[in-house]
């Protein structure tokens, strides 16, 4: 193991340590002693905590392969083994059984992503069913089942913008030390048009030690889960649209990617302004507005470049006008970590 490995391996384990005396502190007021912290060797096993030698061990290959999320995930449910040892002296409890349930919730182990309830389950599927329809190659048709999934989605918001609501939180796409201005804009179009707030978060990076940027959007389940649709299709319809551009020859750099952004910006705001004149204004929703600060109580803004202005933006924003969103929601599970760790 070279010097760079083991300065690498020491902030893991500082991390680790910082993040447990917090939890142990904010969950069970500092009743926790702490435990010998260690980097595990194996791949099988995310994590373990031994009794005997009061060791917590997390596997340096969770630590490099998933999201740092995951692996506090991990670190929470070794404590909550240690929570049954050492505060309750229950040695032979079932290994995830009611005493670990327990534990976990004492701990505040709940999901980030609530889910869907299942009225928004019933609201959403007839989305999900109008978006598999703007995949006909019929393009009036596909434009009408997407607006008519966008009406769809505005009238459920403001049917229930002041009922009480779960909301939950979702990080979207990779981890960044620069933020490219195609990334804020779709943040900006997701915040904008589709029910959610969103926030650049600061994320632990393992494999380089350091912090990064990612995008989390706090919403309701189905929102949150429309705005994670809404995200990956324009990243991959970017790439997509870029990739073609470059095989004529032309450039699909980042000039022609804002144009397409400002395009698809453009339409959105046009149907918005429909709604507006049926009179479906929407006003915002308290409840999430309460979330978000509680969340985030203090947040800051960062500028950036301005946009290009040349033929390259032009030609994307005409794309971007006709832009339809083709492609029916799936339930999305974990990202795949070597998308997210770059």
């Amino acid at each position: 193991m070279n010097a760079e490995h083991v300065q690498l391996q020491k902030v893991w384990l500082e991390k680790l340590s910082a993040a447990w005396a917090e939890r142990n502190q904010s969950c069970l007021q500092g009743q926790l002693l702490p435990p010998v912290f260690r980097v595990g060797e194996g791949a099988r096993t995310l994590g373990t905590f031994e009794p005997h030698t009061r060791t917590l061990s997390i596997s340096e290959s969770h630590i490099l392969e998933s999201h740092w999320d995951e692996v506090l995930n991990t670190l929470v449910h070794e404590m909550a083994h240690q929570v049954i040892h050492e505060l309750w002296g229950v040695p032979h409890a079932q290994p995830h059984g009611p005493e670990f349930q327990r534990a976990l919730r004492m701990l505040g182990a709940v999901a980030e992503d609530g889910g869907l309830s299942p009225e928004e389950s019933k609201v959403f599927s007839r989305i999900e069913k109008l978006l598999s329809l703007a995949q006909s190659d019929n393009e009036y048709e596909a434009g009408m089942a997407t607006a008519a999934a966008n009406s769809l989605l505005l009238k459920y918001n403001l049917k229930g913008r002041t009922a009480p609501k779960t909301y939950s939180r979702r990080k979207l796409g990779g981890l960044k030390v620069r933020i490219p201005m195609t990334w804020k804009m779709i943040g900006g179009i997701l915040s904008e048009f589709f029910f959610v707030e969103c926030i650049w978060v600061s994320v632990f990076h393992a494999a380089s030690g350091k912090n990064r940027r990612q995008l989390e959007v706090l919403g309701t389940g189905g929102n949150v889960e429309m705005a994670g649709y809404v995200h990956d299709f324009l990243h991959q319809t970017l790439k997509q649209l870029s990739r073609d551009r470059a095989r004529r020859g032309e450039s699909g750099g980042r000039g022609f990617q804002c144009g397409v952004l400002l395009g698809f910006k453009e339409t959105l705001g046009n149907r918005k302004e429909v709604h507006r004149q049926e009179g479906l204004i929407w006003k915002g929703d308290p409840g999430l507005d309460a979330f978000f600060r509680e969340a985030y109580p203090r947040t800051s803004s960062f500028g950036g470049r301005g946009l290009p202005i040349d033929g390259d933006l032009q030609a994307g924003k005409s794309l971007g006008k006709k832009l339809i969103l083709r492609r029916p929601i799936v339930r999305r599970g974990t990202k795949d970590p070597a998308q997210l760790q770059k």
